[in-house]
């Protein structure tokens, strides 16, 4: 096993599971810093209206690519799971399928992106005198969807075999590029809100370029060999079996940020660009969690591939605690830099309070998000992934919808919508845990022969 991959079934697991997710969140950093890039330069360049107009895309755009990347992280179990098992030849036939599941998908979200865009802002409730920007940058997005959807499939298969490096240093050659390219658009040629949109696609077809070019270099059964480039039905039925409700789970968190967006919108444009300021610092925090939540999903499906289920017991325990731990003490420095963080997006400073009374609100509630997505994470790697779902929708969707469109709509202040996050992640934490130790006792009772 070459130095870089993990050995995920055998050895000590903290560090070798730190080790695994910080070049995840480090990646989700840099993801992150494309959005921020563009809003810190469309806030100091242009105006509140184009800040708003890039804002307010950010629910949406989540939830297209979220269904994409659970889809993605079914590719990621299957392949991981076939590793564990030591089944190469299979795992083989599965990486290079879900390359082709990756096409097709980009394919498919970019032109219903592209000619959807209008109709699904407005289903939104964006505000009037920001819907023609908003619509020109998301246009634009759209349009790089296929390079994004690529990237993430290759970084799924690097991560099956404990790969988690070189897809971070391919993001952070994206990340450069869209700096560069938002200074020269925005500032060199004065193209405003469609420079960074632009920007944004070139550097994520740089990114999938470059993780392609990994994937053909690296050694072993997932390697990218033209001549093995071959769509399996069974294997792609089996990746979409397993993704699709992966895929439809992360769908949720977006698909209620829009509805929470929309309550957004409903409060005005001002709120509309402190409440985008302050989601895009937000953001950063949530990027451990997803490096953990990765974790968990690759180390228990490859132990559950061996068989070796006291293994996946002590790599749900061990990833939680180290994932709390890390997320807190990181969450403690985000907020001693609070003020200057959204002072970089705006200086306004009604914007700016409006960005830090939902920051605060978020970092007192982040620990249970974090037990909640890792928890779901344990069940995926499992082969769980309808059971989780069925849990997300009734307390992520249901109840954030029901809240908004009952209590939101009686209240009408910000408060009232931001409360909705920590009772929804409460409810859905609950429903894993019940989940998740249920799996693990029919796993052990197997074993048993019980």
């Amino acid at each position: 096993m070459a130095r870089r991959e993990i050995d995920m079934l055998h050895g000590p697991m903290v560090a070798n599971i730190i080790r695994f997710a910080m070049p995840i969140a480090l990646a989700t950093i840099v993801q992150q810093l494309f959005h921020s890039i563009d809003m810190a330069v469309i806030g100091m360049c242009e105006g509140q209206n184009e800040l708003a107009a890039v804002g307010s895309n950010t629910s949406l755009v989540n939830l297209i690519v979220s269904l994409f990347t659970g889809l993605s992280s079914g590719a990621n179990v299957v392949i991981a799971q076939l590793l564990g098992a030591g089944k190469e030849k299979m795992a083989k036939k599965a990486a290079h399928t879900s390359l082709y599941i990756s096409v097709i998908s980009g394919i498919l979200v970019m032109v219903l992106g592209v000619y959807l865009s209008p109709k699904l802002l407005i289903m939104m409730d964006t505000p009037p005198e920001i819907i023609d920007l908003s619509t020109q940058y998301l246009r634009i997005y759209f349009l790089g969807m296929p390079f994004l959807m690529i990237y993430n499939f290759t970084a799924s298969i690097l991560r099956s075999k404990g790969e988690t490096t070189r897809p971070f240093y391919c993001l952070v050659a994206g990340g450069i590029v869209n700096a560069i390219l938002n200074l020269i658009f925005v500032l060199g040629f004065d193209m405003s809100v469609a420079g960074v949109a632009i920007a944004t696609s070139i550097s994520n077809l740089v990114s999938c370029i470059l993780v392609l070019i990994v994937l053909y270099k690296t050694k072993g059964p997932l390697k990218l060999s033209l001549p093995d480039l071959k769509f399996d039905k069974f294997i792609a039925f089996k990746i979409i079996k397993m993704g699709l409700p992966m895929g439809i789970q992360s769908c949720l968190f977006p698909i209620s940020n829009i509805v929470v967006q929309s309550s957004v919108n409903s409060l005005g444009a001002a709120m509309v660009a402190g409440n985008a300021a302050g989601a895009a610092i937000e953001t950063y925090s949530w990027a451990l969690n997803g490096g953990f939540s990765q974790a968990m999903v690759s180390f228990v499906s490859q132990n559950y591939g061996a068989k070796n289920i006291e293994r996946c017991k002590k790599a749900i325990r061990e990833t939680l605690i180290t994932g709390l731990i890390l997320s807190s003490l990181f969450n403690l420095v985000m907020y001693i830099f609070i003020d200057p963080l959204i002072g970089i997006f705006t200086t306004d400073p009604a914007l700016a309070d409006i960005a830090k009374f939902r920051l605060i609100a978020m970092y007192l509630s982040f620990p249970t998000g974090l037990l909640m997505d890792n928890i779901a994470s344990a069940l995926r790697g499992f082969g769980h992934t309808v059971s989780p779902t069925v849990v997300s929708v009734l307390g992520i969707c249901v109840f954030r919808i029901l809240w908004l469109k009952t209590v939101f709509i009686k209240i009408k202040t910000y408060w009232a919508i931001l409360i909705v996050y920590p009772i929804s992640w409460i409810l859905v934490t609950i429903g894993v845990i019940i989940l998740t130790v249920k799996a693990v006792k029919k796993l052990e009772n197997k074993e048993l022969g019980m």
